[in-house]
């Protein structure tokens, strides 16, 4: 058998190994949490989760116009032509690739001998839960959401600030009023459907009560749920740890992936006018979601 036969079997394989995993996509839209709720989840000695796979951001698109060209290179289009390829041999082919990055994800790291799930956190899969629920119909989601104001300053701070064209008072806008209720909305209209695969969690009430939230959403995962479970979930997803020791509230900087870990700083940024006129176009969805577009200052 030549180097690659043995190549090709063995990753076969390998991917086929997942078949006895549960799946799970963590989504939200950018700087809303995804990250901390990655860390945490990853603590846990029965979860693995890594980001970005960006599978519907990037590589689903990429694979289709490849797939697109060369049955459009054909001499005879269409599905009576043998090498056609339908759109449900396309699908199969973005589940394989995903499945062989999920692989290569839990091979980077430590084993975990009592793996029950392993996920992938990408945010911008907001956008592509009906899709992903597609490949995978028994995966289950999990959606984080933030105050359309604090997602803004972060990602102000974050990126924005030296890479988006518009200033500040156009980029909060376009943030608070665009980017946040497409990003939320899609993800809930597309999720609620799926009944107990998706579930919603407040970077709020994860920061107030980790602990508690951390156990119900391991329980919704039908991983242990016991202290020790937690605790380690708890230590992975440590603020401190990540940011170099610095305490949660205090400025990592602009350019910083753990800038202050809080909710209500966009209060010290955003002029009070300007957020109220932001918020009352999103007003009917913030206040479902627990949120007070009136408010002027933090909470």
């Amino acid at each position: 058998m030549s180097d690659f036969e043995t190549y090709f079997h063995t990753w076969r394989d390998r991917c086929r190994d997942l078949d006895g995993l549960d799946k799970l996509f963590v989504v939200g839209c950018a700087k809303s949490g995804t990250t901390w709720l990655e860390n945490l989840l990853q603590g846990h000695p029965e979860v693995h989760i890594r980001g970005e796979g960006r599978y519907f951001w990037s590589l689903a698109q990429n694979m289709h116009q490849a797939f697109a060209a060369f049955n459009n290179s054909l001499p005879a289009t269409g599905p009576a032509n043998p090498a056609w390829w339908s759109e449900d041999e396309f699908a199969c082919m973005v589940r394989l690739a995903i499945e062989a990055e999920l692989t290569r994800s839990i091979e980077s790291s430590p084993a975990k001998p009592d793996l029950k799930v392993v996920g992938d956190k990408t945010p911008m899969h907001t956008l592509a839960v009906d899709k992903l629920h597609a490949l995978f119909p028994t995966a289950k989601f999990i959606h984080i959401i933030r105050d359309p104001r604090d997602a803004t300053i972060s990602q102000w701070f974050f990126w924005a600030k030296d890479h988006d064209p518009r200033p500040f008072e156009a980029f909060v806008e376009y943030s608070i009023t665009e980017v946040w209720p497409m990003n939320v909305a899609s993800a809930r209209n597309a999720g609620k459907p799926l009944g107990d695969l998706y579930t919603e969690v407040r970077y709020e009430d994860l920061l107030a009560n980790t602990a508690d939230e951390m156990r119900r959403l391991t329980g919704f995962l039908g991983v242990d749920t016991a202290d020790d479970a937690i605790g380690a979930c708890l230590n992975n997803g440590d603020f401190s740890s990540r940011a170099n020791g610095r305490k949660r509230g205090t400025d990592g900087g602009e350019g910083s992936l753990y800038r202050k870990g809080v909710a209500g700083d966009w209060a010290n940024h955003i002029p009070p006018d300007l957020a109220q006129r932001c918020c009352a176009k999103v007003g009917t969805l913030m206040r479902s979601l627990g949120y007070n577009p009136n408010q002027t200052v933090a909470a």
